[in-house]
This record gives C-alpha cells, sequence and structure tokens, in this order.
C-alpha cells in the first residue's frame, strides 16, 4: 500500500523544477511582497511552462491543498482566485 503513493508521485522525479538551482524560486521568502514576489513567480511559471509533468504537479497540488509556492504553473493567489482549497496547517 505505502508504495502506492510513491509510485503515484515518481512524475516529481521529472518535474523541471527539480533542479538545484530553482531552490529558492518557487517559494517566497518571508515578507516578500509586490513587485518583487511578482517577477520571482512570473519566473518559476516560466519553468512550469517548459515542464513535461505540469498537469501531474497541479494535481498534486489541488487534492493536497499545498498553501505555499508555485505548483503547476499557479501561484498560491492564483489558486485561490480560481477556488482551489488551500490548507493551512498551525
Amino acid at each position: 500500500m505505502g508504495n502506492q503513493i510513491v509510485n503515484s508521485e515518481l512524475w516529481m522525479e521529472k518535474a523541471a523544477c527539480k533542479d538545484d538551482k530553482f531552490a529558492d524560486l518557487f517559494f517566497h521568502p518571508e515578507g516578500e511582497r509586490g513587485v518583487e514576489k511578482e517577477l520571482r513567480d512570473r519566473k518559476a511559471k516560466k519553468v512550469c511552462k517548459s515542464c513535461s509533468v505540469i498537469s501531474n504537479c497541479l494535481d498534486f497540488v489541488v487534492k493536497h491543498k499545498e498553501p505555499y509556492g508555485v505548483w503547476g504553473g499557479l501561484s498560491e493567489d492564483d489558486r485561490r482566485h480560481a477556488g482551489i482549497s488551500l490548507s493551512v496547517t498551525p
């Protein structure tokens, strides 16, 4: 049963964002706002556009209600505006 979860997320190994050079691109630093956040999000989304597993990523973020970061080409704000539920755990 545990293998099903691991196998269902093997797509992550093929993700364009997996490269270490993108480590700081997909999640905003604390306090980042305005133009800086928009520019970083735009760069992250550009990586997503070239990704062969973008649909898997979007499915994952919707299923898991990930509240932070750019996933599947959508920022936190994009997901909120699209009505995708975001969970915030304390």
